[in-house]
C-alpha cells in the first residue's frame, strides 16, 4: 500500500518491488489482492503513463516502446491510446517549436538534425513532416 500511495505502478514493476521486500509467493498474493481491490490496474497505469509522457513531448512510437518495456499488455496499451484525446500532429509541432526557435534553413544537414530530434522523441514520419512544414511556415509568417 505504501508503494501505491506514492504513484501508480504496473503489475510487473510492482511485483519486482514486492519481491525485493518478501518472497515471490507472498508478493504474488499481495499483487492479486491489490488488483482485486482495484488498487493496482495496468489499464489505469497505462493511461497515466501515456498522459505523462505525451505532456513531456514524447511521441507515440517512443511511448509504446516504453510501455512494452515496462511489461504492460498490448490490450492495456491499445486501450490507453484509444482513450487518449491528444493530437499527435499538434504535439509534434509543439515539441518542435519548443526546441527550435529559428526557421529551418535550406541546409539539408540542419533539416536532418531536426528530423532526428523528432524521430528520437518517437514521432512518426507523417508527424515529423507536419511539424517541419508547419514550424517553418509559422516562423516565416511571424516577423
Amino acid at each position: 500500500m505504501g508503494l501505491l500511495a506514492g504513484r501508480e505502478y504496473g503489475a510487473r514493476e510492482l511485483l519486482q518491488k514486492l519481491n525485493a521486500r518478501s518472497d515471490s509467493e507472498s508478493a504474488e498474493e499481495v499483487l492479486v489482492w491489490l488488483q482485486s481491490q482495484q488498487l493496482q490496474s495496468d489499464d489505469r497505469y497505462a493511461r497515466m503513463l501515456l498522459q505523462s509522457k505525451a505532456g513531456r513531448g514524447q511521441g507515440p512510437l517512443r511511448i509504446r516502446q516504453d510501455m512494452k518495456h515496462r511489461g504492460l499488455s498490448g490490450d492495456a496499451i491499445e486501450a490507453a491510446f484509444a482513450e487518449f484525446g491528444g493530437d499527435w500532429f499538434a504535439l509534434a509541432l509543439s515539441a518542435y517549436e519548443k526546441k527550435f526557435r529559428q526557421p529551418v534553413t535550406s541546409d539539408p544537414r540542419e533539416r536532418a538534425r531536426r528530423q532526428r530530434f523528432l524521430a528520437y522523441r518517437g514521432y512518426t514520419g507523417d508527424q515529423i513532416a507536419h511539424a517541419l512544414e508547419q514550424g517553418h511556415q509559422e516562423c516565416t509568417n511571424h516577423p
